[in-house]
């Protein structure tokens, strides 16, 4: 989109309604560090284990990916991260190298959530959709599920096990 807009500019257009959905795109972003600082109460010296870091599942991608600006977000805040993406590690570490010392990248979901005091879905690779919930629930340290992709909002166990927060719904 932001190329579209950039392309229109040159020839002298204005794509209105398309710098709107870039402009709401970043603002959501920005609700949902709120949102988990909100309901936590404080993410100050916490640690958020983030999951999905590329823009979309199946790909190493991570221009635009909405990974960069929340995880920057949350340590701005304080927070430590504990980080798994099954393809973008090695792509995010350049789009997150200036706050590197705060990120610890991870081998897999269970090692990401390990001690944690909150879970955050960012990406919905499938093989977050099939975690042992209760192995991960074991290992959290406190248990808040912020899903921003809304991949348990129907599971009832999830809910009872996790004070759990997807998008858009309660």
């Amino acid at each position: 989109t932001k190329a579209i807009v950039e392309t229109a500019q040159l020839h002298s257009e204005e794509m209105l309604v398309i710098k709107a959905a870039i402009d709401a795109n970043e603002k959501q972003k920005r609700k949902m560090v709120h949102k988990i600082i909100k309901e936590m109460d404080s993410i100050k010296d916490k640690t958020i284990g983030v999951l999905g870091l590329s823009f979309k599942p199946e790909t190493d991608d991570m221009r635009e990916a909405p990974s960069i600006d929340i995880i920057t977000g949350l340590v701005k805040e304080g927070a430590r991260i504990k980080a798994y993406c099954p393809e973008g590690i090695s792509e995010a570490k350049k789009y997150l190298g200036d706050i590197e010392k705060s990120i610890t990248y991870c081998n897999d979901e269970y090692d990401a959530v390990k001690e944690a005091d909150g879970i955050v879905i960012i990406t919905e690779w499938h093989q977050f959709r099939g975690m042992d919930i209760e192995r991960v629930k074991n290992l959290v340290k406190d248990n808040y599920l912020f899903d921003l992709r809304n991949i348990y909002v129907k599971d009832n166990k999830v809910r009872n096990l996790f004070k759990y927060h997807p998008v858009g719904m309660k």
